[in-house]
């Protein structure tokens, strides 16, 4: 897990608080958040790593915006999980 200072660490806590979605074991650990904008994702990708892409998008949604997805997976997740969970409501 890379180590980020307390602000990006608090603006990361807050950002996933709002947008974020934790899925816990027994199947792999999940960290995920979905926009339309692309910046606040690379900004958790440049902090959490990660991955960002493209979510494809069904027949029904061909008129809506496209939309990012970040995730972490896994490990890397758990351990974010356990950082982040004092900070969160």
């Amino acid at each position: 897990m890379a180590c980020a200072d307390s602000s990006g660490l608090y603006w990361v806590a807050g950002f996933l608080e709002g947008e974020g979605c934790f899925r816990p074991p027994p199947k792999s650990a999940c960290i995920s958040a979905s926009q339309v904008q692309l910046e606040p994702l690379l900004k958790l990708q440049s902090i959490c790593g990660g991955s960002v892409y493209l979510m494809k998008r069904k027949k029904s949604q061909l008129n809506h915006q496209p939309a990012w997805r970040w995730n972490v997976n896994g490990r890397p997740a758990a351990e974010w999980a356990m950082t982040l969970y004092s900070l969160m409501s």
